[in-house]
């Protein structure tokens, strides 16, 4: 189910798409590559994320239908999902910009993407493939880099 409402800033995120393949390869691409990527999941920021180092801000910022209010590019969010084996994961959100234009960056493990969002309205941000490497709980940080 895929819930959407605005937020105040340059973008807007409200839904981390995924897609976990069991083995080493998998049929779809990397945006690194130039190529599309496939999801089967989708997770929404209600209840799996939070804002990092500022508890008293989950509240008003994550809300039923996705993040918002979002006005500060120092805030992070950390957004959190189970996968039941190991194998690739591709990633991407589900977002818009407001105002012509914003850059994201989007960390999951020790490898760090930057993103932009330029489509007025919602639309697959892909953010690239992933090895994971142990079942169980994951997670990723979002941050603002530039909002327009």
């Amino acid at each position: 189910m895929k819930r959407i409402k605005k937020l105040r800033s340059g973008f807007i995120l409200v839904t981390v798409l995924a897609f976990v393949a069991t083995g080493v390869s998998c049929q779809s691409s990397d945006p690194d590559k130039g190529e599309k990527l496939q999801f089967n999941s989708a997770i929404p920021c209600e209840g799996n994320c939070w804002i990092v180092n500022n508890f008293e801000e989950n509240e008003t910022m994550i809300k039923e239908g996705g993040i918002q209010n979002w006005n500060s590019i120092e805030t992070v969010f950390r957004c959190y999902f189970k996968v039941e084996k190991t194998g690739s994961l591709e990633l991407g959100i589900l977002a818009k910009s407001l105002s012509g234009g914003a850059k994201l960056k989007v960390t999951f493990g020790n490898i760090t993407k930057e993103v932009s969002v330029s489509a007025a309205t919602f639309d697959t941000v892909p953010v690239g493939k992933f090895n994971i490497e142990s079942p169980g709980y994951q997670f990723i940080e979002i941050e603002g880099l530039v909002k327009s």
